[in-house]
């Protein structure tokens, strides 16, 4: 890497620094409902971290597999830390690419496909959950998911939810679509056990978007006094909005805003904002750092 673009870079870096740390700033941890809770609400945060990182690990594993790309464990482990530095400090995770340029002996352009193939499986899958959370309000199951907390914002928020309904849909279709032409323009072999394989590719998505949107419930749920329905109702609406406004780097700034529209506590919302930013990105980024930074291979 030339040093223009490290420098470049730093910046990148420091300015996620500064950010991270100006929303800390101004987060009034002595405003929050219940705060004698925070250490067990950063317990559930870590610990459903770690389980969104296993999962997302064997989803750019099964990426692979399915593209029928050979590479050792190491190589994919790698690649996927690299990956989830980059991708944290570019706006809009366009740093998931870098993945492509870790995998050893592996065609760039094959290891591209296995990069959008591994976002769009995540998009699917989240947008699945998203549609079904949404049906199940429609169906009455989340008996105060269009009423309590937000009393001034009631028809905002099923505006906001019907609206949400509807993108889930369509990219859901638009995601299918999207994997049907990566597979066929791929110029590789896929893998014999393909079905298989696809299926446990979807599965570890699914577990992977369920325990993020748990993993924000849960905090919520800790935090403000409102039932836990209501909260992963929600919660969903807000992660199946914010991958359209997500051009930020690691969702700063269009995280807060969903969580205030839809919970209407600024506090809440940047405090839970916090959390997630520290136990879902900046934790797991420490290894790609030295990965990135002092491997020797640079893209």
């Amino acid at each position: 890497m030339k040093s223009k673009e490290v420098v470049i870079l730093s910046a990148k870096i420091l300015a996620t620094f500064f950010l991270f740390f100006y929303v800390n700033k101004n987060v009034d941890f002595s405003q929050i409902h219940n705060i004698e809770k925070l250490g067990f609400v950063f317990f559930i945060a870590v610990t459903f971290g770690f389980i969104q990182q296993f999962f997302l690990f064997l989803r750019w594993y099964f990426s692979l597999k399915i593209l029928n790309i050979s590479v050792s464990k190491k190589s994919i482990l790698k690649s996927y830390f690299v990956g989830q530095f980059l991708g944290t400090i570019t706006p809009a995770r366009s740093g998931d690419l870098a993945k492509a340029f870790y995998l050893e002996n592996t065609d760039k352009k094959h290891g591209t496909y296995a990069v959008i193939l591994d976002g769009a499986i995540a998009m699917l899958t989240l947008f699945f959950i998203g549609g079904a959370v949404f049906y199940l309000c429609l169906v009455g199951f989340f008996s105060n998911g269009i009423t309590d907390v937000c009393q001034n914002n009631t028809y905002f928020t099923y505006r906001l939810s019907s609206a949400a309904g509807i993108l889930c849909v369509l990219l859901v279709v638009v995601s299918i679509i999207l994997i049907a032409i990566i597979i066929i323009s791929s110029k590789t072999k896929l893998s014999a056990n393909f079905f298989t394989d696809f299926i446990k590719l979807f599965s570890v998505s699914i577990l992977q978007n369920a325990a993020l949107i748990i993993q924000a419930a849960l905090i919520f749920n800790l935090l403000l006094p409102v039932s836990l329905d209501y909260v992963l109702y929600r919660v969903s609406i807000a992660y199946c909005v914010m991958p359209f406004l997500s051009i930020t780097i690691a969702s700063i700034g269009v995280r807060e805003w969903a969580f205030t529209a839809l919970f209407c506590d600024e506090i809440i919302a940047f405090a839970v904002s916090y959390i997630l930013l520290l136990c879902n990105s900046v934790i797991f980024m420490i290894p790609g750092i030295f990965l990135f930074y002092f491997n020797g291979k640079k893209i």
